[in-house]
């Protein structure tokens, strides 16, 4: 972000909080809002604080504002729980003498963390182990999150960028588009 796109940022935070602002030593909130938005990019900022502007009452703090551009950068922060899907996924696909394979690097360090056969050998009835995961996932989740928010451009190495997480969704729903059946066929025929 250039120097003036940080002052169109920092003049849109004075003019949708204008009642804190007005306490606020413009000049210092400029440098201190510059030093801590500099690497990001621009629309992508703009757009976090336009919506922030809508749905918070305060003023956002500089990590407020890194932490919404990572969500836009590789989407929300996924739960442990909805991680253990893809889990249970590659349990049902491999097995226990299967090499499993995790899209997100996150689930793949979890399950390396508590041990592939440990996980198979889990009796289904038995929660200890997801709840592990799902613990161990989000801990894995929360600090990559801020790791992210600290670093150049807010982004993330071991984080699928967001348009690829959009693209597994794409894949998903093309999968299901792409399983009808021979009835499914024949009806459109039919039309």
């Amino acid at each position: 972000m250039t120097p003036q796109e940080v002052g169109q940022i920092v003049l849109r935070i004075l003019g949708s909080w204008a009642a804190q602002s007005a306490k606020v030593d413009s000049h210092a909130m400029t440098i201190a809002y510059g030093e801590g938005l500099l690497d990001l990019e621009y629309r992508t900022t703009l757009s976090v604080v336009q919506e922030l502007a809508k749905t918070e009452v305060y003023l956002p703090t500089i990590a407020t504002i890194r932490a919404r551009v990572v969500a836009r950068n590789h989407g929300e922060r996924r739960r442990g729980i909805d991680a253990w899907g893809d889990v249970v996924a590659e349990v049902r696909k491999c097995g226990l003498q299967g090499r499993p394979t995790f899209s997100d690097a996150l689930v793949g360090s979890a399950v390396a963390t508590i041990g592939w056969s440990a996980i198979c050998n889990a009796k289904e009835t038995d929660s200890s182990v997801r709840s592990k995961f799902c613990e161990l996932y989000d801990e894995l989740a929360g600090s990559e999150y801020r790791q992210a928010a600290v670093s150049s451009g807010a982004m993330s190495r071991s984080l699928p960028p967001r348009s690829e997480r959009a693209g597994l969704v794409g894949d998903l729903v093309r999968g299901l588009l792409d399983n009808k059946t021979e009835e499914d066929n024949d009806d459109d025929n039919d039309e």
